[in-house]
């Protein structure tokens, strides 16, 4: 997380204001309603920018209010895709476009920082691409919002 932070702070904030995050309570809320604990590196975004509807990475479904309306869209788009390669078990969708694509992450997991898989309606075959840590997902997204800028 540190590591997107540092990008935020020198190449975003500029452009963007301050991220808005979501509480503690609100966090703890929404873990209460799934069902899960979310691991630290979630968590940690969250709190950072749960609630930034307006900033880097608006566009899409991140925040703590699509990650209720995510958990029902997953199971559907996953099914109606059949998309191959999904680990079993509880899943957490925190990221959703569209209705095209979807990130997630077992909830199952021990572990602080996640790793993720993704589906595109985009991609030539139906399979969950491994992406990596939560974290590597966040930063290359931030990424692509400097791209997007033209600050490469």
């Amino acid at each position: 997380m540190s590591k997107s932070r540092n990008l935020f702070d020198q190449r975003l904030a500029a452009k963007y204001s301050p991220p808005i995050g979501a509480s503690e309570y609100e966090v703890s809320e929404l873990e209460g309603s799934l069902g899960v604990t979310f691991p630290l590196a979630y968590r940690q975004f969250l709190l950072w920018m749960g609630k930034d509807k307006h900033g880097a990475l608006k566009g899409s479904e991140w925040f703590t209010d699509d990650v209720y309306d995510n958990q029902s869209f997953l199971e559907e788009f996953l099914d109606e895709n059949a998309v191959i390669g999904v680990k079993g078990g509880k899943k957490v969708c925190f990221f959703s476009h569209q209705g095209y694509m979807a990130a997630w992450f077992s909830a199952d997991a021990n572990e602080q920082d996640p790793k993720c898989q993704f589906y595109s309606e985009s991609n030539s075959n139906p399979v969950a691409i491994e992406t990596g840590t939560f974290s590597q997902f966040l930063l290359k997204e931030l990424n692509s919002v400097v791209k997007m800028l033209g600050q490469s």
